[in-house]
């Protein structure tokens, strides 16, 4: 998991596939918003549309909540160039 601002996908050329970016609405004391890669989509949800479903997920034990899964970006490599792509919130 990762914790970005708006905008940080087309900044770094991440496409948006489904869904939105996150937006000025999303924020602490709101309903948590969460954007998952497209391995993860389809490692979770098969051919399933992800959108609208419920992810746990959390920094610690103690701040683990539900979040609406808002988009879907394709996937980057995080670790290596070589490396294949992991599943990411």
């Amino acid at each position: 998991m990762q914790v970005v601002t708006p905008g940080y996908f087309g900044t770094l050329g991440i496409s948006i596939r489904r869904g939105r970016d996150f937006g000025d609405a999303d924020s602490w004391g709101r309903p948590q918003a969460a954007i998952i890669n497209e391995k993860l989509a389809r490692d979770a949800f098969g051919d399933t549309n992800p959108l609208g479903h419920k992810i746990r997920c959390g920094m610690t034990s103690h701040s683990i909540q539900d979040m609406e899964i808002v988009g879907v970006v394709t996937d980057a490599r995080q670790i290596a160039p070589g490396e294949a792509p992991r599943p990411e919130i």
